[in-house]
């Protein structure tokens, strides 16, 4: 089973006295356990939490405390049960968006359910030359009309270390991820 555990910290005690007054929740919970948390530590409403600390053992590319620090308790909820809701592949996706760029959890399972970007697990490539070669094959960096074949010029190594260097390609220890331009504006 996989684990994502949160410490919820009382907020007004923690910036008053610097005391924590916390404890450990699973999520996903249901809003009973949720509630049940609130009311251990002293809270009524989800803005007088924040999460102090937090344990998974779910492939989350890295996620750090820093990056859901300021997340209600609710909201991170929702989204682990959205992250625990996707298939396995998606999960990967959602790790190597998170580990090779800088998206937030909410932000990579945006990403995953528009459905609008380009996955390859580790096994689909060996080298950033592979992933260039099928970006440029499969006209997903744009139609290139020309009288000869451009694949005989081009240096897909370097053109694949470059889409990484600049963030055009994401790659983590799942795969890589090639996000169109549009979802970058997300």
């Amino acid at each position: 089973m996989n684990m994502f555990k949160v410490e919820l910290t009382n907020k007004s005690v923690y910036d008053r006295t610097g005391k924590k007054v916390s404890c450990w929740l699973s999520l996903p919970a249901t809003d009973e356990e949720m509630e049940e948390a609130m009311n251990k530590i002293g809270v009524k409403r989800s803005n007088e939490v924040f999460i102090s600390n937090f344990k998974t053992d779910l492939n989350l590319g890295g996620l750090r405390l820093a990056d859901i620090e300021e997340e209600s308790g609710v909201d991170l909820n929702r989204q682990i049960r959205r992250f625990e809701n996707l298939s396995d592949r998606n999960k990967d996706v959602v790790a190597t968006i998170i580990e090779g760029g800088d998206y937030s959890l909410d932000e990579a399972l945006k990403i995953v359910e528009s459905q609008k970007f380009t996955f390859w697990g580790n096994e689909e490539f060996s080298c950033p030359g592979d992933l260039a070669f099928s970006l440029f094959n499969s006209g997903l960096l744009g139609k290139i009309d020309t009288i000869i074949p451009l694949e005989d010029y081009i240096d897909f190594d370097i053109f694949g270390r470059d889409l990484i260097d600049n963030g055009y390609l994401l790659v983590g220890k799942s795969g890589a991820v090639w996000l169109p331009m549009e979802v970058e504006e997300m």
